[in-house]
């Protein structure tokens, strides 16, 4: 991950030119996503109204944090988007396909 932050931050920052030149960078990063294509429902968060009661907002999903990420790219020419890992499902193979069921629900 260090190395393609460090090859887009030289592309960004040439090192030729003075040291005043400077170039505001935004960096979108993701962690954890684990293939999760549909919204799990939402989250509850603290109602900005009324900070004693929750509220449900939409979180997760590809189509989700897509429409997020092309809004925060909005207006920044200079924006990256990087990806730490968990990307696709946390399970094995094995337990995936038998959707996380344990094996006693399996042998009957």
């Amino acid at each position: 991950m260090l190395p393609v932050l460090a090859a887009l931050l030289a592309l960004l920052c040439p090192a030729s030119g003075s040291a005043a030149d400077t170039v505001d960078l935004r960096i979108l990063a993701i962690n954890d996503f684990h293939g999760y294509l549909h919204p799990p429902g939402g989250i509850k968060i603290a109602d900005p109204a009324d900070k004693t009661k929750k509220i449900m907002v939409e979180a997760g999903g590809a189509e989700h944090m897509a429409t997020l990420i092309k809004q925060l790219r909005e207006g920044n020419k200079n924006t990256i988007f990087v990806a730490a890992g968990d990307l696709i499902g946390a399970s094995p193979l094995l337990s995936a396909m038998f959707h996380e069921s344990p094996p006693s629900s399996r042998c009957r």
